[in-house]
């Protein structure tokens, strides 16, 4: 899904970040840190939290590049390899680091989206959030 404004690329973010606030609100500490719980992989739901964070910073960074007239700097790597790199520096950190690390690139995505005029939004990008929640990759247990 493309979001056609600003607005609507908002609305499409908040609206994904609210339905994974509201499952892994559902989770205490131990239960994300749980390997599996995310669908289809060895994933714990803290795992997915720094993921989810990974992108949304890699979004701002991308944004600040734009700005300044240089190529994101994600470009010499795929997506798999930088998801891969990510996960190997975050796997000790801790589920409650994880989240408010994924609430603070939320927030200043928000806020850097906000402050982006119409003119000069990238087209097509769509949230990790957004795409997760979606998809219903989180299991919650119980």
């Amino acid at each position: 899904m493309v979001a056609e404004s600003r607005e609507e690329a908002i609305a499409i973010l908040e609206a994904g970040q609210a339905e994974l606030d509201s499952l892994f609100g559902r989770l205490v500490e131990n239960d994300l840190s749980q390997p599996g719980a995310i669908a289809g992989t060895d994933w714990a739901a803290k795992d997915l939290l720094g993921h989810i964070a990974f992108w949304e910073e890699l979004a701002l960074q991308t944004l600040d590049h734009a700005r300044a007239g240089l190529p994101p700097a994600a470009d010499e790597k795929t997506a798999d390899q930088l998801n891969a790199e990510n996960q190997a520096e975050q796997a000790q950190t801790s589920a409650t680091e994880l989240r408010a690390r994924a609430a603070s690139a939320h927030a200043a995505l928000m806020a850097a989206l906000r402050n982006i005029p119409e003119t000069q939004r990238p087209r097509g990008a769509h949230g990790c959030a957004a795409e997760h929640s979606r998809n219903g990759v989180v299991r919650i247990p119980g």
